[in-house]
């Protein structure tokens, strides 16, 4: 079971160094590091005595939100793919941190070694508004120019005051089908199969690509409805048919666990952890940072052997 990790960060090299040297250690694991293009990559030279990583050459100036983000995780996924054969693709952030060791976790992907990590949602007429304005009028999230700002910020509108305003449809037709839209978290877990569909489907449905330019956060989307679209290729794990009685939050979470009330919290100590009371499927933890987390990750990488 060889696992790549996707890893995409713009700060705290600490932090990242600390991660990457515990995913790989003792493994055949692999991280793919992308570092936002606006960031100095020198400040993340440390990490390269780590011969288990490899920092994507083509990198992108991220936006948040933005449709950037997306691009740099093709990146990402198109340089995995040239150079080894992974049976599975995870996508992480810069702040997160494993809560299980490399051979728990080698052990879970190989039990659960056909299933798609990629919890979503439908978006249509049915969906709150809140949901619905990411998708039914145009962003421009990466705001190039004047008139791109000045829109980005009329659709920032709509979603505060709940506007249920349709410029866009909810569905996309494309020559192979029509595709409803789905959405969920950023931190899927994917195997080699679904990654080389999807980067297929980057690579030759323009129609798809160009309607996903325009929503609002598309890392959120884009996987999760080429996915759920082909659910007779795919065996999908998704805790939002498992768990109607948790909060949609938890229910769109894949196997990191992290809270979301207004902004994400930060986890500092291994009090907080244990209150949490996390069940046995998660893997992963964000968000934590160099300053805040180091009792945490401390007591997470006494607790696994790792010290």
């Amino acid at each position: 079971m060889k696992v790549a990790y996707l890893i995409m960060t713009h700060k705290d090299p600490i932090l990242l160094k600390r991660l990457v040297n515990r995913l790989t250690e003792d493994m055949d694991n692999y991280c793919f590091i992308h570092i936002d293009k606006k960031v100095d990559i020198n400040k993340f030279k440390d990490i390269k005595e780590n011969k288990q990583i490899q920092y994507i050459k083509d990198r992108v100036s991220v936006s948040w939100s933005a449709w950037t983000y997306t691009i740099a995780l093709m990146n990402s996924i198109k340089q995995a793919l040239e150079y080894d054969e992974f049976d599975r693709f995870v996508f992480l952030q810069g702040l997160d941190y494993p809560i299980k060791t490399n051979k728990e976790i080698r052990k879970f992907f190989e039990k659960n070694k056909d299933i798609e990590f990629v919890s979503a949602m439908k978006i249509d007429k049915k969906s709150n508004v809140n949901e619905k304005i990411k998708f039914s009028v145009r962003w421009f999230m990466d705001e190039k120019n004047i008139f791109e700002k000045l829109m980005n910020d009329i659709c920032k509108v709509f979603k505060v005051l709940k506007l249920n305003i349709k410029v866009k449809s909810l569905s996309i037709k494309c020559k192979d089908k029509k595709y409803c839209i789905y959405r969920g978290w950023a931190h899927m877990c994917l195997t080699n199969k679904a990654i080389k569909y999807i980067f297929n489907s980057y690579e030759n449905n323009k129609k798809l690509v160009k309607y996903f330019k325009g929503v609002y956060c598309p890392e959120e989307s884009y996987f999760h409805t080429i996915v759920y679209n082909n659910l007779d290729k795919f065996k999908v794990y998704n805790r939002y048919d498992n768990e109607q009685d948790e909060p949609l939050h938890n229910r769109l979470l894949n196997l990191t666990y992290f809270e979301y009330p207004k902004q994400v919290t930060i986890f500092k100590n291994h009090n907080e952890l244990e209150n949490l009371k996390l069940k046995d499927d998660f893997l992963f933890i964000r968000k934590l940072t160099s300053e805040d987390s180091v009792e945490l990750m401390d007591y997470l990488d006494k607790k696994n052997k790792f010290l």
